[in-house]
């Protein structure tokens, strides 16, 4: 993994969540039904979004998160209804992910 960048990270994440939610469906599928319990879809590839268009979703339900601010659970898990489940943030700011900058 000496030459890997963000997007053969992301890629691998994208696989490791798919096999993992597949493998739950077919060992765990009949319980999870008795108990009315959906496991999420993990269509791949995942969509990506720059941390600035989060800002400007969130922006659209009168959620105004200033630049350089984390986001809250909530903040990310209605990103995630929008996004249809699974997604990458690209693009954080450094003073808050110094590792995901250039991701």
């Amino acid at each position: 993994m000496s030459f890997a960048d963000h997007e053969d990270v992301m890629g691998i994440l994208e696989n490791a969540i798919g096999q993992g939610i597949k493998q739950v469906k077919e060992d765990l599928g009949g319980e999870l039904e008795a108990l009315s319990l959906r496991m999420p879809e993990a269509r791949v590839p995942f969509p990506r979004i720059t941390y600035e268009r989060c800002l400007e979703e969130l922006s659209r339900d009168g959620i105004n998160v200033n630049f350089g601010e984390d986001l809250s659970p909530e903040q990310l898990r209605l990103l995630g209804d929008r996004m249809g489940g699974f997604y990458f943030i690209t693009k954080w700011p450094s003073s808050l992910r110094p590792l995901l900058h250039y991701a």
